[in-house]
């Protein structure tokens, strides 16, 4: 079960990063793939690659919350971000 959230999450995440290529202002898209991480920080276990997404889930909560207006997106933005460094 683990191995399919994985694979699930890593996909999707991919998936997102080729749509902020396209738009890279989407503060949806961020969220979106900050969420992701958030999943796959959570099974991740070498501490190098956790570091990773750690620091590029900080990146995209700093971006959204700097640039986005839209209070939705930033609520679910700090949520997502509590989780990560929680374990959550």
């Amino acid at each position: 079960m683990e191995k399919g959230k994985e694979g699930h999450h890593t996909d999707a995440a991919e998936f997102v990063r080729k749509g902020l290529n396209e738009f890279p202002g989407s503060h949806r898209l961020m969220y979106q793939l900050l969420f992701h991480l958030r999943f796959i920080g959570h099974i991740e276990s070498d501490k190098a690659n956790l570091r990773c997404i750690f620091k590029e889930a900080a990146e995209i909560g700093e971006r959204i919350l700097t640039k986005c207006t839209d209070d939705s997106i930033r609520h679910d933005t700090i949520r997502e971000v509590m989780r990560l460094l929680c374990g959550a």
